[in-house]
């Protein structure tokens, strides 16, 4: 066995494919694998970032390796917007690389394993890449290793610039540290605007069947499978004084968590992620009526914007979505 052989035995690889090409990291930094509909727009110009999604209540970055090791791709290249217009989701393995979260957008898993380096290539586009550790003949192919400190520092890079930054006439620059700050997911249902605390969102989804169900309220539109889990579908629309909307093929929805509970809300849009300061929410009832400001906890006004921030919890425990789940 060679140094570098006794270096990596024992360490397991997570293999997969992008197009057309195999790429391994180690299965060590492979935090979650995720299957997304849409990314967070990205007020940046990053090589290779495509994004941001939200993992667990935190905003992370998302990159596409291909753009990373492909020389030819400016480091100035404005953002890559839509990836595909034929695929309805993207499969995203989140890595957490001390620490440091960073997404990559994948084809197909292949395969976990314990590949050496004994049949290692070497070529100038490996030593002159900062993200690719090394080169193997791997199913008839060369498959990329990828260096994890130099995602790492990339990974570094777009949370400094991320737009949970951003300067509008929503947050100030001069914020003092002692005031809270709400960290808000903008998203559309018909022309309202509605901010979600970013810590109650676990994932945006699209292109989800949703199962009827009979004899429960109009909130609830019926049951998502969502890779096993079966969560109830909800629609605030006429909660809103909006009418009820058709369930499509192609509608959104934005994965809700509290206490360790699930739900589906139905949106027709997301934007980006508002960086607010709490003081500024105002007491919405002077603004809606009682009924349609059920789900809602305050309102910013900004001319021209108008936001109103969602009350997970209210959803959550209403009386509606506690009889469903006391039926089950």
């Amino acid at each position: 066995m060679n140094v570098h052989d006794a270096k990596n035995a024992g360490h397991k690889w997570f293999i997969f494919l992008r197009n057309s090409y195999y790429y391994a990291i180690e299965i060590q930094h492979v935090a979650e694998v995720l299957q997304l509909s849409a990314f967070i727009s990205a007020p940046i110009s990053l090589r290779g970032c495509v994004g941001f999604c939200s993992f667990r209540g935190t905003l992370v970055p998302v990159v596409d390796i291909e753009k990373l090791v492909d020389q030819s791709f400016s480091q100035e290249a404005p953002l890559i917007s839509p990836l595909d217009n034929s695929k309805s989701s993207y499969i995203v393995t989140i890595l957490n690389i001390e620490g440091i979260l960073i997404g990559l957008i994948l084809d197909k898993f292949i395969e976990t394993s314990e590949i050496l380096l004994n049949s290692e290539t070497d070529s100038d586009q490996q030593r002159s890449n900062p993200f690719i550790e090394s080169a193997i003949s791997y199913r008839s192919a060369a498959l990329s290793k990828i260096k994890t400190q130099s995602l790492r520092e990339l990974a570094s890079t777009c949370q400094a610039a991320k737009p949970l930054a951003e300067k509008s006439d929503f947050s100030r620059q001069d914020t003092p540290s002692h005031q809270q700050i709400m960290d808000l997911l903008c998203i559309k249902i018909s022309d309202t605007k509605i901010g979600i605390p970013l810590s109650n969102v676990v994932e945006i989804i699209e292109g989800f069947s949703v199962s009827p169900l009979f004899r429960v309220s109009k909130i609830i539109r019926g049951l998502i499978n969502l890779r096993g889990q079966i969560i109830p579908c909800v629609d605030i629309s006429e909660s809103l004084g909006l009418p009820v909307r058709k369930l499509l093929e192609n509608n959104k929805f934005v994965i809700l968590r509290f206490n360790e509970r699930d739900l589906a809300l139905c949106v027709d849009s997301v934007s980006k992620i508002f960086h607010f300061q709490q003081e500024l929410f105002q007491d919405i009832d002077s603004t809606l009526s009682e009924s349609n400001a059920e789900f809602l906890g305050g309102i910013i006004e900004a001319k021209p914007e108008r936001v109103f921030m969602l009350c997970v919890d209210s959803i959550f425990n209403s009386k509606h979505i506690v009889q469903y789940a006391e039926a089950i």
